[in-house]
């Protein structure tokens, strides 16, 4: 049986245009809370916000969390997802950091 959008990987029936909104709520919450996470490690590691050409460096973690958690989603669709919150990551950072430094 032939099926347009789908195909068999390790014995599950896979939707290949899968979509991020397609994704649960909790699935969205976690991968969006991994996302900042790494966001934050690697400004901390780089000392300055990510560039693009810091994509991959956020992105790899949040992939190996994605697959061990057993959540299938194309990658393009987590990229262009993250391409969408750059800036809400940043400014919570910045947040984060300002009340961290008004508390100290």
């Amino acid at each position: 049986m032939k099926m347009k959008n789908h195909m068999w990987v390790d014995g599950q029936l896979r939707q290949t245009n899968k979509r991020y909104a397609h994704l649960k709520l909790k699935q969205k919450e976690k991968i969006h809370s991994w996302m900042y996470e790494s966001y934050a490690a690697v400004t901390k590691e780089l000392g300055h916000y990510p560039q693009a050409a810091d994509t991959d460096r956020v992105l790899s973690p949040v992939f190996a969390k994605i697959a061990e958690a057993g959540i299938w989603i194309p990658g393009n669709e987590v990229r262009k997802h993250y391409h969408s919150i750059q800036n809400h990551l940043k400014s919570r950072l910045e947040r984060e950091q300002n009340q961290q430094n008004t508390s100290a």
